[in-house]
């Protein structure tokens, strides 16, 4: 949703956003997702019907200021319908929709696959290593993960392993250290 937001504010006026309260699109009922449905609810009403033709009669009615939105299954993506005697923000508005709401799907695409690599990296990568690596020498290469010294550190005050929670410690320090300077290095701006 942030960069749904940063979009609507790089490329529609502050004007836009005001009429944006009374906005009112049409879809056809079933070719749309929930969720897709979900963001247009956000910015308006959403009226369902039962074809494209009568979604084209309403949008076409003089003085009718909905957006019809369309799903293209040919084409995978959306469009949408005008009459023509829209204003400026409502076809503005308009032209963004497609763009909205693929970019909102793909967006989730790449949150989910974010989600799944964190999971995967920091979290089970440790547990497996403790479990089955557990006094082999591969277990000590773990310890390149910044999660593993925390889980770790953690398991050792669990048993009461001092030595092994004051390692770990010692090297989270590093990893804290090691990161905040490449992140000096590659993210902040040099002056």
């Amino acid at each position: 949703m942030p960069i749904v937001m940063a979009l609507g504010v790089n490329f529609l006026s502050e004007s836009t956003f005001v009429s944006a309260t009374s906005l009112n699109f049409g879809i056809v009922q079933n070719t749309i997702k929930y969720e897709h449905i979900e963001t247009l609810q956000e910015y308006g009403s959403v009226i369902e019907f039962n074809s494209e033709e009568e979604l084209r009669v309403k949008v076409l009615e003089p003085a009718n200021e909905t957006i019809g939105v369309i799903y293209s299954p040919e084409h995978h993506s959306f469009f949408t319908i005008l009459s023509g005697d829209e204003t400026v923000n409502i076809k503005a508005i308009a032209k963004r929709i497609p763009i909205m709401l693929l970019e909102e799907k793909a967006v989730k695409m790449v949150a989910i696959i974010y989600i799944k690599f964190t999971l995967v990296g920091f979290i089970a990568i440790p547990v497996v290593g403790h479990l089955f690596l557990s006094g082999n020498s591969l277990q000590e290469a773990l310890y390149i993960l910044p999660s593993y010294p925390v889980f770790n550190g953690l398991i050792s005050i669990m048993n009461g392993n001092n030595l092994n929670f004051n390692k770990s410690i010692v090297i989270l320090v590093m990893h804290c250290i090691f990161w905040y300077l490449v992140y000096n290095e590659f993210f902040v701006r040099k002056t």
